[in-house]
């Protein structure tokens, strides 16, 4: 079982470039509906938004303002819309390109993704969530090289983002590269000891490494420590249950450690 998750900045709070928002201070409105979508209140937010819009329907803030916020509220059509409209307006604006790069990525829209990624990627290649989120994409449309390539630009940006090395661990895992893949979780839970994705990951790494390396005592272990930041876990716990009989059954019968077909079946990564 797979379950997608988003470790990074959903993007709701503004732009890298805070001067953005300063220079609109003269619209009451506008600053209060960004003070809601901070907040959450994305309705209130919306209708701020909105007499903003009837007052300037060129303004790109504006625009790119409910593209989050329809965004927020799943609704991904009209999120597009609004941010292509500012993005026809304002070509050139890295905060536009990059959400609509997100929504078009939520859409399934991995064309367009990229191609919003990538320019946003060219007018601002110093943003770390850019990349992590471009990386992410290539992942998706299975250029699994190119996600390497991305994460690994998060790291010469950041050498602690525990983000990316568990990205890349991911990717490496993907591709079967599996000391690759246990080195970058090993240096994940470095930065961050309680990560328990990168824990669970590292433990199914241990589990079922194709190189030979097959270590289920040392699975066992990380499952144990995953367990112990979230018991919640389940796969873990089933796995660790597994394995934890078989190294049981492999003392008592050497030679035979009892039915593989758990071993074969429990384990499951997490992105």
């Amino acid at each position: 079982m797979f379950r997608k998750i988003i470790p990074f900045c959903q993007c709701f709070c503004g732009p890298e470039d805070k001067d953005t928002d300063e220079s609109w201070g003269s619209s009451g409105h506008y600053l209060d509906a960004v003070e809601c979508l901070t907040a959450g209140r994305f309705e209130e937010a919306k209708r701020l938004l909105l007499i903003c819009l009837e007052l300037d329907g060129n303004d790109v803030n504006v625009l790119w303002r409910l593209g989050q916020v329809y965004g927020a509220k799943d609704d991904l059509e009209t999120a597009k819309i609004h941010l292509t409209t500012a993005v026809g307006i304002d070509p050139d604006n890295f905060s536009v390109r990059l959400e609509l790069g997100i929504v078009s990525h939520r859409k399934g829209d991995l064309h367009d993704a990229e191609f919003q990624l990538t320019r946003a990627a060219s007018l601002n290649p110093q943003s770390l969530d850019l990349w992590l989120r471009l990386g992410a994409l290539y992942l998706d449309a299975r250029k699994l090289k190119k996600a390497i390539r991305a994460h690994l630009k998060v790291i010469e940006l950041d050498s602690q983002n525990e983000v990316a090395f568990f990205m890349l661990g991911y990717v490496y895992h993907e591709m079967g590269q599996d000391n690759k893949a246990v080195q970058n979780y090993l240096q994940a839970i470095d930065l961050k000891s309680d990560y328990a994705d990168a824990l669970l990951n590292l433990a199914v790494c241990y589990q079922e490494r194709r190189d030979k390396k097959r270590d289920l005592q040392k699975a066992l272990d990380f499952y144990e420590r995953a367990l112990a930041v979230d018991s919640g876990l389940e796969d873990a716990a089933v796995a660790a249950a597994a394995i934890r009989e078989y190294l049981e059954n492999k003392k008592k019968k050497p030679g035979g450690g009892g039915k593989k077909s758990p071993l074969q079946r429990t384990f499951s990564k997490r992105l």
